[in-house]
């Protein structure tokens, strides 16, 4: 199971915070992911930036493809995305 959060804290509301804030929760999940789809996901993520320039993303993910958000952190600094192992680092992140 995939947990998705959708964070409006009242610095939102207030207008101080200029992003939309994201927590996905893939711990205990099995997902199936091979270099093909990592390379066309990439490929996505590289040509539509825009789309997710307002977002502030966190993943928490227990398992190896941890690697994943790591290197498009990495690879496109706009791109703004982190993994953790716990939502409660994920959610201090995400208000910072």
């Amino acid at each position: 199971m995939v947990l998705f959060f959708l964070l409006s804290p009242p610095e939102i509301k207030k207008g101080l915070m200029n992003y939309i804030a994201v927590i996905s929760d893939y711990r205990g999940t099995d997902l199936h992911i091979g270099f093909d789809d990592f390379s066309k996901l990439a490929n996505f993520l590289h040509e539509n930036i825009n789309l997710f320039k307002n977002l502030k993303m966190a993943q928490i993910i227990d398992t190896p493809l941890i690697a994943f958000p790591i290197y498009f952190g990495e690879q496109y600094p706009e791109f703004k995305t982190r993994p953790f192992s716990t939502i409660e680092a994920a959610k201090d992140w995400i208000l910072q």
